[in-house]
C-alpha cells in the first residue's frame, strides 16, 4: 500500500498550537452545539491559517505527484486550483475527537477532491488511529503529529476512537485536478 499512503514531514506545529483552542472552540460550536452542516467535519475559516497550511501542502503536492503547477492560482485570498472551469479553494476541515465525542465512518472524498491528506495535532496516548480500506486491504496507522499523510480521494478511511480525554484535532485538505494523480514513481491514482 505504500504507492497510496504517503507519510511528510509537515513543519505545522506551531500554526496548529497556536490555533488549537479556536479549532476546537469553531469545531464545539458547529458540530456539538448546533451540528451546522453534513459530515462531521467543520470548515476553519482563518484565512491565515487556511493560507499557510495551503502553501505547505502544495509544496508537499509537488514533491509527490508529477503535477500541472500552472493550475494553482489564488482568488479571494484562498490558495486553490483551477479545474473544469472553476475555482476550488484548499480549504481546512477540521475534525475534533475525544474519548466522550467520536465518530467512526467510512468515507471517502470521491466527489470533492483528486488528492487528499490529513494531518494531526495533540495525539492521544492511546487509540486515534486511522484505518484504511485500499483494494479491499484494511489496515490503519497510527498518526504522527508533524506529518501529513497523503492518499487517494477514492481511498475509503475512518478515525478510530482514542482512550483520553484530550481534544485531539485532525485538518483535512483536499485538492482538485482534472487528471487523475500520478505519483513521482509512476503510480496512477
Amino acid at each position: 500500500m505504500a504507492h497510496y499512503l504517503f507519510e511528510k514531514p509537515f513543519p505545522a506545529r506551531k500554526l496548529l498550537s497556536e490555533h488549537y483552542i479556536r479549532i476546537l472552540q469553531k469545531f464545539y460550536k458547529d458540530k456539538i452545539e448546533t451540528d451546522i452542516g453534513e459530515g462531521y467535519n467543520t470548515h476553519y475559516s482563518d484565512k491565515n491559517f487556511e493560507y499557510e497550511i495551503a502553501q505547505k501542502f502544495i509544496e508537499v503536492v509537488k514533491e509527490t505527484f508529477v503535477f500541472d503547477e500552472n493550475i494553482i492560482c489564488e482568488k479571494n485570498g484562498y490558495l486553490g486550483t483551477q479545474a473544469f472551469g472553476k475555482f476550488y479553494p484548499i480549504k481546512s476541515w477540521v475534525y475534533c475527537q475525544n474519548y466522550k465525542y467520536s465518530t467512526s465512518a467510512w468515507h471517502s472524498h470521491i466527489n470533492t477532491s483528486t488528492i487528499n491528506a490529513v494531518l494531526y495535532h495533540n495525539m492521544p496516548k492511546a487509540g486515534g488511529e486511522l484505518c484504511f480500506d485500499i483494494f479491499g486491504d484494511k489496515f490503519e496507522i497510527t498518526p504522527k503529529e508533524g506529518h501529513i499523510y497523503i492518499f487517494p480521494y477514492w481511498a475509503y478511511h475512518a478515525p478510530m476512537p482514542q482512550d483520553d480525554d484530550s481534544w485531539r484535532v485532525c485538518v483535512n485538505l483536499e485538492l482538485m485536478t482534472e487528471q487523475r494523480p500520478l505519483t513521482k514513481s509512476g503510480i496512477l491514482w
